[in-house]
């Protein structure tokens, strides 16, 4: 969702499509109210300050507001999401993108949990998903199709990727990207790219290992066997990696290989 923009024009909009919209991701529907008058009260006063800087703003920003609008578990946001673009379309001449057509193409829209209509469990996870990251993913969606799975699986998710432990957040999105990677899984290359952004993750790394720490950078061996050639794993890959300069911990290697093997499966079934 981004169009190159870099100028807030000094008002408080973040530049990565997402965070900005962070403090509606709460439960109680007045405070979700709240906050979504508030950012759309913004972006008209810069359309009102200066017409083309308020268009680019909104510009920046319509695909996240497009998912909110569309993709949402909340009927609320979702209404007041399609209400804000609706004015955009009509009042400021900007082209909304066509919508996703679904959460799967394998999978026809009737055979998955839909966002209304749904049993109350998967209800309820799709709400605790989408108030953890702001989205619920779409193979988290077609996850719902099992109920017991999903909740496993978020629960293992939210373990690895969010709670404490060894590695910092940005490193864990960042070997979720490497893992995807290496199976050209388009989706989760771009999904992580932003939440990999939005945890303040630096830009430069997305531009080529060079600029990652090597620390990092020397994973890339065993990413690969793990990717492709599992079996082939030695006591020398471990060595290299737990001693001399820039080395691991014990706790941080677990870490990493669970999430780099928990993406190399996941990218089997995203597509």
């Amino acid at each position: 969702g981004d169009d190159g923009c870099n100028d807030n024009g000094g008002h408080s909009l973040d530049n990565t499509p997402g965070k900005l919209f962070y403090p509606i991701l709460v439960p109680d529907e007045p405070v979700r109210a709240m906050e979504c008058e508030r950012i759309f009260k913004q972006f008209k006063v810069s359309v009102n300050q200066e017409v083309d800087r308020g268009v680019r703003l909104i510009n920046h920003y319509v695909r996240t507001m497009l998912l909110l609008a569309t993709e949402s578990p909340f009927r609320d946001v979702r209404q007041r999401f399609s209400d804000f673009l609706l004015w955009a379309r009509e009042e400021l001449g900007i082209v909304i993108p066509k919508p996703s057509a679904g959460p799967s193409t394998f999978f026809p829209r009737e055979t998955v949990p839909s966002l209304d209509n749904t049993q109350a469990m998967v209800g309820q996870l799709m709400e605790e998903i989408f108030l953890i990251w702001g989205r619920v993913p779409h193979y988290m969606v077609v996850m719902g199709v099992h109920p017991s799975f999903l909740r496993v699986f978020h629960t293992a998710y939210e373990f690895i990727m969010r709670q404490t432990g060894p590695l910092p957040v940005i490193w864990r999105h960042f070997l979720a990207l490497m893992a995807a990677s290496r199976h050209r899984c388009h989706y989760l290359v771009w999904l992580h790219e932003r939440l990999f952004l939005e945890a303040d993750g630096p830009q430069e790394w997305l531009g080529g290992m060079d600029a990652v720490p090597k620390k990092l950078a020397n994973l890339l061996q065993v990413n690969a066997v793990l990717a492709h050639q599992p079996w082939l794993m030695t006591r020398e890959h471990i060595e290299g990696l737990v001693r001399g300069a820039d080395s691991w911990s014990i706790g941080e290697l677990v870490h990493a290989f669970v999430i780099l093997s928990t993406f190399h499966a996941l990218s089997d079934l995203v597509w």
